[in-house]
């Protein structure tokens, strides 16, 4: 297994794919998802600024022939080609992602790859700024959210996102979210699933504060498919004629975490 710190990953990913931000650290989140959801207790994924381009060649041959497939050496020019030369430590993030990015990144995927080895899970947390806002009409745009959030209209769904990976085991999750004096008595709840062909919830909560002022939620669930996004849903349970919130963030933090080989490799620290 081979892993590189999160603002590496995710500025290789936008530059060798072209892809939006948010796309490429999803993508970067589904790789560490699996690589920890894969790791035996003895593992430890290699940095690949250890490895010597000069092995590149027989490296993708090894992992070939791990996969069962025998490439010829124009098979091996194809994967480099595509996958362009292994970043380098000492080179600055690209223009595409600023000091806001980086802060995300570490965020979703801790500040380094130790969050990826099996005595170093660290607690994710998913900012306001990676879930997006709902229209209240249809005729508005989905957009970023500000970070107060007016609830005033019907009863619907106010936040999703950010379909983002979470590795395989127990997680507890927390939520901080702040209300307006006059959005007291709104019920809201929070949902996480998997949004697919046959979707899955995961958990489910329900909480109203009794009046203005900011509240943590906890809750607890398990994820066994480390390969398909989490999305969460933000839904007020009520229409509002006033009053606004604020979530600061969504944060998990592992319980247990479970290898292939199902032996349990972390436990987090209450």
């Amino acid at each position: 297994m081979f892993s590189q710190d999160g603002v590496s990953s995710v500025d290789f990913v936008i530059n060798q794919s072209n892809l939006p931000f948010l796309t490429a650290l999803r993508q970067v989140s589904l790789s560490a998802a699996l690589i920890q959801s894969n790791l035996v207790q003895t593992c430890r994924p290699v940095d690949i600024h250890d490895v010597d381009p000069e092995q590149s060649r027989d490296m993708i041959d090894w992992i070939g022939k791990l996969l069962g497939a025998s490439l010829s050496p124009s098979d091996i020019d194809f994967v480099l080609d595509k996958t362009g030369p292994a970043p380098n430590p000492n080179t600055s993030p690209s223009a595409s992602i600023g000091a806001a990015e980086i802060q995300i990144i570490e965020q979703v995927l801790g500040p380094s790859c130790d969050h990826l080895c099996a005595q170093g899970q660290q607690s994710v947390t998913w900012p306001h700024n990676v879930l997006t806002r709902q229209p209240v009409k249809e005729v508005e745009q989905i957009t970023a959210p500000e970070m107060a959030i007016d609830l005033t209209g019907p009863s619907r769904i106010v936040l999703t996102g950010p379909h983002f990976h979470l590795a395989r085991g127990k997680w507890a999750g927390s939520v901080v979210i702040g209300f307006t004096k006059d959005a007291g008595g709104t019920p809201l709840s929070l949902t996480l699933w998997h949004p697919s062909k046959e979707p899955e919830t995961l958990k489910k909560v329900n909480f109203k504060p009794d009046a203005g002022g900011v509240y943590g939620f906890s809750f607890t669930f398990d994820v066994t498919e480390p390969h398909k996004p989490i999305e969460a849903l933000l839904r007020s349970e009520r229409g509002a004629i006033d009053g606004r919130f604020a979530l600061a963030k969504i944060e998990f933090s592992p319980l247990e975490t479970i290898g292939h080989d199902g032996q349990v490799m972390t436990r987090a620290v209450p």
